[in-house]
């Protein structure tokens, strides 16, 4: 791969990236102006990634560099893009189930990015957090104030099974308090 150089109409210089994509075996890139920056005129912005054999949204044959980096931009942006975090706090005691947030509907997940389960009570407690029916994780606690505080890394949320409740299942009726940061998607 090399690099082709030249002046535009106002004397700016441009530098276009030879490659092998269309017929003539170039790969037509956005100019570059004489501070080194991209120099995108406003005419131009519609035109990016529209010389190419396919759309930039295309996951197949052959694409210029423009489309590519295009496709690239909007995967980096879905990746880091999230809904808001919902909070949710509250205490619990009664033995068996406990729906602490409801299913978020058909195809739809809750994903916890932090939780924090703590006994109240003096007396011994198993504390059993579920995706509905499902463990996800199981808590056994002994002493009063013992518990489980989890903050998830960006990406590695605990993700629910589709449209199903966060529920608590206490072993005793003891109380018990909780915290959940969390978003739908």
């Amino acid at each position: 791969m090399g690099f082709e150089n030249g002046n535009d109409s106002t004397g700016t210089l441009q530098t276009h990236v030879i490659g092998g994509v269309d017929a003539d075996g170039k790969v037509r890139a956005i100019a570059v102006g004489a501070n080194g920056k991209l120099d995108i005129a406003a005419s131009d912005s519609s035109a990016i990634g529209t010389i190419s054999d396919i759309p930039a949204n295309s996951d197949t044959a052959n694409a210029t560099l423009i489309s590519l980096f295009k496709r690239l931009l909007q995967r980096l942006a879905t990746l880091f893009d999230r809904p808001a975090i919902t909070i949710i706090a509250g205490t619990i005691n009664t033995v068996g189930d406990n729906t602490i947030i409801a299913a978020p509907g058909t195809g739809i997940s809750i994903n916890i990015s932090y939780l924090k389960i703590q006994l109240e009570a003096s007396t011994a407690t198993t504390i059993i957090l579920k995706s509905g029916a499902t463990t996800k994780e199981r808590i056994l606690c002994q002493n009063q104030g013992d518990g489980l505080a989890i903050n998830y890394f960006l990406n590695r949320e605990l993700r629910l099974d589709a449209n199903t409740a966060l529920v608590l299942s206490l072993s005793g009726a003891n109380s018990v308090n909780y915290a959940f940061h969390y978003y739908t998607l």
